[in-house]
């Protein structure tokens, strides 16, 4: 598949985003509400829509699910972490950036973008190596998140904290080992960078040296580890809540 979107939320965003769209595939004898608003936007926007069988949209699909549309677009493009860093400044709330450590799974990716998204964060930045680009995958899980979500790729993460601390960014770690989110006394009544690990290793030996807090949500039951984008929506909740 390539520049390909799927599913009705997807392409509700992206057309409510403004995002350049080729066209519209919607499944044939195939109706609900969510396809009326398709309809309606895509006539708004003049984009071309086409009716087809089921069985052209799985072959187009390749066994993803589609919920009977499919939209042929213009790739997402990755934003500049100058532009995430001024974008967060003009906010009206206290910046918030997320930084995703080799996370690879592209639903993983997908959920955070969902979260950080609802969450209010102003960006989202990943390396440009061992990490999970963006993909169909990635866009469908995100449920139509990804069209309002900046994301940014940096060749070296020692080297991209540097540049927030230097813009005044505190770099705030998540990890099993350090202090409790849930009872710690930091307000985060300022400028946040949460830095997520991937799903194997966690935020890396020297990324954590280099943050200025490290902290863990408290484990009670027998595993020791949450997913990825599981931690990730407790994490800017929480820096959130303690925010308000």
């Amino acid at each position: 598949m390539s520049n390909i979107i799927l599913g009705n939320n997807s392409v509700i965003e992206a057309l409510k985003a403004g995002r350049p769209i080729n066209k519209i595939i919607i499944e044939r004898n195939k109706h609900n509400n969510h396809l009326k608003d398709i309809f309606l936007l895509a006539r708004q926007q003049k984009v071309t829509v086409q009716e087809a069988e089921g069985q052209v949209l799985e072959k187009i699909a390749e066994g993803q699910k589609h919920q009977g549309v499919i939209a042929y677009v213009s790739p997402v493009e990755y934003a500049e972490v100058e532009t995430i860093i001024a974008l967060s400044k003009q906010s009206a709330r206290q910046p918030l950036i997320v930084v995703l450590e080799e996370v690879q799974d592209p639903h993983n990716f997908g959920a955070i973008i969902r979260s950080c998204e609802a969450a209010g964060v102003n960006g989202i930045i990943i390396p440009q190596r061992r990490s999970c680009p963006i993909t169909e995958v990635v866009s469908k899980s995100s449920c139509g998140a990804i069209e309002h979500m900046p994301i940014a790729r940096v060749g070296n993460i020692s080297q991209l904290i540097k540049k927030l601390k230097d813009s005044g960014f505190w770099i705030v770690a998540a990890d099993m080992d350090g202090e409790s989110l849930w009872t710690s006394k930091i307000s985060f009544d300022f400028p946040v960078v949460l830095v997520i690990g991937g799903e194997s290793k966690g935020v890396g030996r020297l990324t954590k040296t280099e943050c200025d807090y490290v902290v863990s949500i408290p484990m009670l039951g027998k595993i020791n580890s949450l997913n990825a984008s599981v931690a990730t929506a407790l994490m800017i909740f929480e820096i959130v809540r303690k925010r308000t």
